[in-house]
């Protein structure tokens, strides 16, 4: 919680930034997973304020799975400014990031910027979801194969992530 005084400028730009997602879990010496996105970025300028007391949740990063077939994802966690306002208006909240793709077939998943992908028939995680404008995030990269194959980036606020280039020998 932040609280506000009077003697404090009536408007601020404000920065909200979710948790990253985990990195995607595989195999015992696999190197096929995929890299966790960053949590979304999001700015309001300009918001407007007043003397009073402003509610504050840091989102934190994600855990990735013991058990790369649990089912269990390692998504980051939302952060919010100012819960109970109107959401881009007078309340900010970014999205975490998505956990990357480990232990096959799971997919890179979703989130402010989505995790990268391992290996098909798993997909990258998409980026900005749930959708905001201006975007929060970008999708994760693509992995390298055929056989070994090397796990693609988790997406970031300014960029796709990474394609996997090569494969560890």
């Amino acid at each position: 919680v932040t609280t506000l005084d009077a003697s404090l400028p009536s408007s601020w730009d404000v920065l909200v930034v979710a948790g990253g997602g985990a990195g995607g879990h595989g195999d015992p010496g696999s190197y096929e997973t995929g890299g966790g996105g960053a949590g979304g970025f999001r700015t309001l300028p300009a918001m407007p304020f007043s003397a009073g007391t402003y509610p504050v949740v840091i989102g934190a990063g994600g855990v990735s799975a013991a058990n790369p077939n649990s089912g269990t994802y390692g998504n980051g966690n939302d952060s919010v400014f100012n819960a109970p306002g109107s959401e881009g208006t007078t309340k900010l909240t970014s999205t975490g990031g998505g956990c990357g793709s480990g232990g096959w077939p799971r997919s890179g998943q979703a989130g402010g910027s989505g995790g990268g992908q391992s290996r098909p028939p798993s997909s990258v995680g998409a980026g900005n979801t749930p959708p905001v404008s201006p975007s929060q995030g970008n999708p994760g990269g693509n992995y390298h194969g055929p056989s070994q194959h090397a796990g693609g980036g988790g997406g970031g606020a300014g960029a796709v992530g990474g394609n996997a280039s090569a494969v560890k020998g």
